[in-house]
């Protein structure tokens, strides 16, 4: 998107911890246009006042993709409560039979407030479709399609030599996962 001349900022709903994030861990790369990352706080209401701000003094803002649920609920009531019209994207990176009961209800419900539900596999799709159909409340309540985008990757970022595996994923951040590129 910054390659496009679209403004992005990626928000973090957790708080960012030094040298654990993808900045750090990807400071010698190039970025090719400015991307700004932030975390608003740890708490929902200065999430939502955030997102509130971002919405009233930002009339062109009316994009949201989010790879987190809450993130979803609190995009869409602080898009509300400002009167702004936004489309909301949702990303789902997990199997439902990985959840337990309660959470698989909570999942379902807030990514009611989505405007497009995404899954980046087809087993993903899958097993949410399956379980939705095998609901009887959310077989009758859901009706979002879920639309299966598997996520790309950046070329240049992949054939990047001066990556090598052993040299980042060093044993002081051992749970980094370099999905994608040639180790």
């Amino acid at each position: 998107l910054s390659n496009r001349e679209i403004q992005v900022k990626l928000v973090s709903l957790n708080p960012i911890i030094e040298d654990d994030d993808i900045l750090n861990v990807d400071k010698k790369f190039p970025p090719v246009k400015d991307v700004t990352i932030l975390a608003p706080g740890s708490g929902k209401l200065e999430q939502f006042k955030y997102f509130f701000r971002e919405f009233r003094e930002n009339p062109n803002k009316t994009h949201v993709v989010s790879h987190d649920f809450s993130g979803v609920l609190i995009s869409r009531c602080a898009a509300l409560a400002s009167g702004k019209k936004i489309t909301i994207d949702l990303y789902i990176h997990q199997l439902m039979d990985l959840s337990d009961s309660r959470q698989r209800q909570k999942r379902i419900f807030l990514s009611l407030f989505a405007t497009n539900v995404y899954v980046s596999s087809f087993q993903f799709k899958s097993s949410w479709e399956d379980y939705l159909k095998n609901s009887f409340l959310w077989r009758i309540l859901y009706w979002k399609k879920i639309h299966f985008d598997r996520m790309g990757v950046h070329v240049p970022r992949i054939l990047n030599t001066e990556y090598i595996k052993a040299k980042v994923c060093e044993s002081s951040l051992p749970h980094i996962i370099f999905m994608s590129r040639i180790t």
